[in-house]
């Protein structure tokens, strides 16, 4: 929608570029953009920067799926509760629209532009104003959500920004935003809690950690159930005396499987309570995302001929909570933002961000590798080591292991994999100062996950390096983005207008 004659009744706030420095803007949200992007492009010619960013922007945009993209990154439409943003983008970034269905995902009300005739319905979003066209201009600089709150207290009805928006990053508008939702009265929840989905969410996360602890104690025991050795046809001596140590190797994987359960566990939990309850509607969309991942991963037991009666219990009991918890409806409440200001403690938590999705990516790939090392090959070459045999030699003791061990191999893929997808989208969109549950949340459910794979292979003795050095990496990584994010999610909680 068009906006020439009647910007000129908008008391406006226009933040103007004046240095080269403003030209290094990026796609990428703040994590990304303050860590690495926007000093990897001080390295190119000033010239050069905004071209090429503006031109990958519009890319990204067109591209099928695009438009999701930047929206999957950032979450920075802005609140329901608000409306059309009062902040916009200035006209001195990107005046000819090169960008324009990129910037209007990044949470702006209005763009101006030096020909908006020329929109032609492209940006349905935001309002399109002319540039030049408005009269009651006040300059300024504002670059975090405290200044630009400053400037919409002292009158003005829309802020336009383009140089703050350089120096105060892609998700400038969304902070701004989440903080004028946080200051408007939240919708009072009259349901009872039965008919909203947080509870069957934390229910599901409790079920989950009881089922990772029921299944740690049986890989610390007897590691074999009754029904694994009828499907053998063999007894517990009867299996140890196949390889002696084939019972270490299950247990490697049923302990680590069940760290995994219970760091899924916490996960729920807390997304049920501290996320869903509070009305973070992320948490929902995260919650769904894991567990169609950790749900989906039980069909990978079809190609195994064997179903195992504690997994299948385990999802008759669970499914029905996941889905009452995604179905019946999360109510969106904004509290009041401490995320104002562009400070030491703000950027040390974009490094610990970005070093949690990381993570979550990493953690990703690696279940995912699992799983699919487990519907094939089974085996990895350090496995076959560590069990002194080959995979021909353990098929023809027993034609069942290879398929009983596949099918450990395959579950606990998937559901690192769906711990992972938990872990990247707390990363992408849960972050913010004051959270404290997420800092917590990531410490308890990454420390259940870690004890658990480390304890798993140094009580059976499998310590090879290169099958090690992943989890050696990974933990190097929680400690240091803990360490980082600390003074950021754990800073106290108050209003702050």
């Amino acid at each position: 929608m068009h906006d020439g004659g009647e910007s000129r009744a908008i008391a406006l706030c226009q933040c103007r570029i004046s240095t080269p420095a403003a030209h290094n803007s990026n796609a990428m949200p703040d994590w990304s953009y303050h860590t690495v992007l926007r000093p990897a492009a001080r390295l190119l010619p000033a010239g050069k920067v905004r071209p090429l960013v503006l031109s990958s922007l519009a890319t990204i945009a067109r591209l099928p799926g695009g438009g999701a993209f930047i929206h999957f990154l950032g979450h920075m439409d802005p609140p329901a509760v608000l409306g059309r943003s009062p902040v916009g983008l200035g006209g001195g970034l990107d005046p000819e629209g090169v960008a324009l269905q990129a910037f209007e995902r990044f949470g702006f009300g209005a763009i101006e532009l030096n020909q908006p005739d020329a929109v032609n319905g492209r940006a349905p979003r935001v309002r399109i104003l002319s540039a030049g066209g408005n009269t009651a201009t006040r300059r300024s600089r504002a670059s975090s959500p405290r200044e630009i709150l400053a400037e919409l207290d002292s009158g003005a009805q829309l802020v336009l920004v383009d140089s703050g928006f350089i120096e105060g990053g892609p998700a400038l508008a969304k902070r701004t935003n989440e903080a004028l939702a946080g200051r408007l009265d939240q919708p009072h929840n009259a349901r009872p809690a039965w008919r909203l989905g947080w509870p069957y969410i934390a229910l599901l996360g409790a079920g989950m950690a009881i089922a990772g602890l029921v299944v740690l104690a049986v890989g610390l025991t007897r590691v074999t159930l009754p029904y694994d050795e009828s499907f053998l046809g063999l007894n517990h001596d009867a299996i140890a005396a196949l390889n002696p140590q084939l019972l270490s190797f299950m247990k490697h994987d049923r302990v680590t499987l069940a760290g995994t359960m219970v760091s899924l566990g916490v996960f729920y939990g807390a997304l049920g309570v501290f996320g869903m309850r509070r009305g973070w509607l992320w948490a929902r969309s995260a919650t769904i995302a894991s567990g169609a991942v950790g749900f989906a991963s039980l069909f990978l037991f079809l190609g195994f001929h064997y179903v195992d009666p504690l997994h299948v219990t385990i999802a008759v009991v669970l499914f029905p909570l996941f889905l009452a918890g995604v179905i019946l409806p999360t109510e969106e409440r904004w509290p009041p933002s401490l995320d104002l200001d562009n400070d030491r403690v703000w950027r040390a938590g974009l490094w610990g961000q970005l070093y949690v999705i990381g993570l979550g990516a990493g953690l990703i790939v690696a279940g995912l590798t699992i799983a699919t090392v487990g519907v094939t090959g089974v085996f990895v070459w350090s496995d076959l080591q560590f069990l002194s045999t080959t995979s021909e030699a353990l098929s023809r003791a027993n034609s069942h292991i290879v398929p009983l061990i596949a099918h450990d191999r395959a579950g606990f893929g998937g559901a690192l994999a769906s711990d992972g997808v938990c872990v990247l989208l707390i990363g992408l969109w849960g972050f913010r100062r004051g959270e404290a549950w997420i800092w917590w949340t990531l410490l308890l459910a990454g420390s259940a996950g870690f004890l658990g794979g480390v304890y798993a292979h140094v009580a059976v003795g499998y310590l090879e390096f290169g099958h090690l050095l992943p989890v050696a990496i990974s933990g190097a990584v929680f400690i240091a983005a803990l360490a980082l994010a600390a003074p950021y999610l754990l800073a106290r909680r108050r209003v702050v207008s």
